[in-house]
């Protein structure tokens, strides 16, 4: 696939006369779950999960793209998360801000499409002093009548729509990627009451509310389970300030326990909301918990290396 574009037009060309045909190892099942999920994960960088289905044993009535904030959810089935939503005549899709249909279905049964709709009428109110211009408010057309199309098309908050044989280039899918994206980080602020639901303290040095924020962007990044994870396999589980080992510490309790420090400066931070890239090799170093709290002690955060510089005495075992 050379682009975005020609990737999401492919599955409304094929899908209508694929989910006729036998689903397993079905080029299509193939291309949707591989690469054009690789291809928008690149969009979004690392921070991002993405995730994708055209089924699962068979044919989806409506195939699916989706993005999470891991601090969110992981999962289509919770949560609430930007979604590309594929129409099932091929017709259309859409870029949406959306609500996961399961978790309010097993708590509200059949009302689960009122409180939906509900639910996305009150996110949109709260969103729409952020919008710049305006976005698909209504139901979706999904050109279904089976549960998950349905839960989709109530479960808008805002959306982006595109019609097969339209599709517009890269660079517009990219910034309309980025709109929707921009928007879900304003609603978990907004959800969360100050982008953190813990009321972790904050240098007293970052005093302004927009440094407050990026601050905590900040924080989200170092707790991402994948970023982090993939930080410890490549740095290991050594403190790299002071060198302290949980495991020879602690013996089998502290084996392989670290903390991900994400070593952007404030002053590039303050540029961005969040990094769209973030690499777990160069953008992260691990630290145990007393230095981890130290280089967020000062504005900006201090990098590992000036800390390295105050510590008196590395441990000894």
């Amino acid at each position: 696939m050379s682009t975005i574009q020609a990737g999401l037009q492919r599955v409304l060309s094929e899908y209508p006369e694929a989910k006729l045909e036998n689903f397993k190892d079905h080029p299509l099942a193939n291309f949707i779950r591989g690469e054009l999920c690789q291809v928008i994960q690149k969009v979004v960088g690392t921070y991002y999960l993405v995730d994708a289905s055209p089924g699962k044993g068979n044919w989806a009535h409506v195939p699916w793209v989706s993005i999470f904030d891991p601090a969110i959810t992981t999962s289509a089935r919770n949560g609430y998360y930007p979604v590309f939503s594929f129409s099932s005549n091929g017709s259309r899709l859409y870029l949406s801000l959306n609500q996961a249909r399961f978790e309010v279905k097993e708590e509200f049964g059949t009302q689960y499409k009122e409180v939906l709709s509900s639910r996305a009428e009150v996110a949109r109110g709260l969103l729409r002093n952020f919008l710049k211009e305006s976005l698909y408010e209504g139901y979706l057309d999904l050109e279904s009548e089976e549960d998950l199309p349905i839960g989709y098309s109530v479960g808008n908050i805002l959306a982006i729509e595109y019609k097969s044989g339209k599709i517009p280039s890269d660079e517009i899918i990219v910034g309309d990627i980025h709109k929707i994206l921009s928007l879900y980080r304003t609603y978990i602020a907004l959800r969360t009451g100050n982008i953190d639901s813990d009321n972790e303290e904050i240098p007293e040095e970052i005093s302004t509310g927009e440094e407050k924020k990026k601050y905590r962007w900040h924080r989200r990044a170092e707790r991402n389970q994948k970023l982090s994870k993939d930080a410890k396999k490549f740095h290991g589980y050594i403190c790299q300030v002071c060198k302290f080992d949980f495991e020879k510490q602690y013996g089998e309790l502290g084996a392989k326990y670290v903390e991900a420090h994400h070593i952007t400066p404030m002053a590039e931070l303050l540029k961005e909301l969040e990094p769209v890239v973030l690499d777990p090799r160069t953008d992260f170093v691990v630290v145990c918990s007393n230095c981890h709290r130290m280089l967020h002690r000062t504005k900006p955060v201090l990098v590992p290396s000036e800390l390295i510089k105050r510590v008196s005495k590395p441990w000894n075992f």
